[in-house]
């Protein structure tokens, strides 16, 4: 396979495209600027909610494709949504029936236009530093089960959210997509929703091949992307899961260094 024939690059967001402050840095932002100018693709594919990611892409002044909630939307790069999947409604139900007396979780619920949370967060206004995007306030007793792009289940305990994702697999497999995005984050989409998939969608329009694509990405939500795509990059700080399950992936430098930038200029430019 040969860089020469890259087509199009996607990258994940949170510990992958974004610094440590959770912004796009200066020598990324210009190294998108140039490879736009070079004619080849540019896609954002996040576990964050489309007005968050929109942001976030905005800030960076390129055009992009935004796969956003795991693949369940995807917008185009006049921001016309082209895709949506949601998360079937009786799963919504019974999920959110497992969770209701479980005071130590905090569920959340991405919406079309909203991010809703059963509990307050300390520290969400470092994820989002600049475009204030936060959640709402809900009950768990009292959550809607319609048109949900993505559930998650937060626990500052690992151990503990690993028993939970076995447990929800157990009961939902085949009905859901399950992620352990980050060791305190379990993420549920629709059944065959994921970044990967999404991914084809675009592919499939530009009528390009999965082959001469370039992702990077760090997390199991990432997994599919990185699998299909001709050069899938992880993350040095990705998780142990991630790097097991893609044991001949090459594995590349830190969010923190703008490693995704780094290595762009190195091989594409």
């Amino acid at each position: 396979m040969s860089y020469k024939k890259i087509k199009a690059v996607v990258s994940d967001l949170d510990g992958t495209l974004l610094t440590a402050d959770n912004r796009i840095g200066a020598y990324t932002r210009k190294t998108l600027k140039t490879l736009h100018e070079q004619d080849i693709h540019f896609i954002v594919a996040t576990g964050r909610h489309y007005l968050d990611a929109k942001y976030i892409r905005d800030s960076a002044a390129v055009p992009a494709y935004l796969i956003t909630s795991n693949g369940a939307r995807i917008h185009d790069k006049n921001d016309q949504l082209i895709y949506r999947k949601d998360v079937d409604v009786d799963v919504v139900k019974n999920i959110t029936a497992m969770l209701k007396d479980d005071s130590s979780i905090t569920l959340n619920l991405f919406t079309e236009n909203a991010w809703l949370a059963s509990k307050d967060y300390a520290d969400t206004d470092k994820y989002h530093p600049d475009s204030g995007f936060t959640y709402q306030l809900f009950e768990k007793a009292a959550a809607p089960a319609e048109n949900v792009a993505k559930l998650s289940v937060s626990h500052p305990c690992g151990d503990y959210l690993a028993k939970l994702e076995k447990s929800i697999i157990s009961s939902f497999s085949g009905r859901a997509n399950i992620y352990l995005s980050t060791p305190t984050n379990l993420e549920v989409t629709a059944a065959g929703t994921s970044k990967g998939q999404a991914l084809q969608i675009i592919a499939q329009r530009h009528k390009h091949k999965l082959e001469n694509y370039m992702a990077f990405g760090d997390a199991m939500n990432d997994l599919e992307m990185l699998e299909m795509s001709g050069f899938g990059l992880i993350m040095a700080e990705g998780q142990k899961r991630l790097i097991k399950r893609l044991p001949d992936n090459e594995v590349i430098g830190c969010s923190a260094d703008q490693a995704v930038a780094e290595y762009i200029q190195k091989h594409l430019l």
